[in-house]
C-alpha cells in the first residue's frame, strides 16, 4: 500500500521578502514621522510656472516614483528649508508597484527661493532628468 502523499507545510509570512526589503529602505531613505502638509503640488503645477508661495509657508512637492526600477527622486533647493521626504504606497497596490514620494520644504521668510528635482539611477548621471522650479514668495 502507498502512503499518502502529505503536502509541505506553508507558513505565512507577514511580508514578502521584497516588502521587507522596501519596508527597510523606506525607513532609511525617509522620515516616516514626517507630516505631510495641506498645502501639496505635483510635478506639473510646479513646471507650469512659478509657485506662489507664503514666507515661511511649508509645502510639499509630490511626485510618483517606482523604486524597483532603480530610478530615484532627488531634490536640491536654493534658500528653501528641506525638512524632509515621505514615500507613501497608496493602498492596494502591491510590492514593486509606483508609490508618492513627497519632497516637504518650507520657504523663506524674504527673497527667493528656486528647487531642481532630478529623476533616474543615482549611479548613472547619464539617466538625470532635470525638472527646475522657481519658487515665488508672496507678500
Amino acid at each position: 500500500m502507498k502512503a499518502a502523499a502529505t503536502e509541505p507545510a506553508v507558513t505565512a509570512e507577514p511580508l514578502s521578502l521584497l516588502g521587507r526589503a522596501k519596508q527597510m529602505l523606506d525607513f532609511f531613505i525617509s522620515d516616516q514621522s514626517l507630516q505631510i502638509p495641506d498645502r501639496v503640488v505635483d510635478l506639473k503645477q510646479l513646471q507650469s510656472g512659478a509657485l506662489k508661495v507664503q514666507p515661511g509657508e511649508t509645502f510639499a512637492v509630490r511626485v510618483r516614483e517606482n523604486a524597483s526600477t532603480g530610478y530615484r527622486w532627488q531634490a536640491s533647493s536654493d534658500n528653501l528649508t528641506a525638512l524632509g521626504e515621505v514615500a507613501q504606497t497608496p493602498k492596494g497596490r502591491r510590492d514593486g508597484s509606483s508609490a508618492d514620494r513627497f519632497f516637504v520644504f518650507q520657504a523663506p521668510q524674504e527673497g527667493h527661493a528656486k528647487l531642481s528635482l532630478s529623476h533616474g539611477r543615482p549611479a548613472e548621471p547619464e539617466t538625470q532628468k532635470l525638472y527646475p522650479a522657481v519658487i515665488q514668495l508672496e507678500r
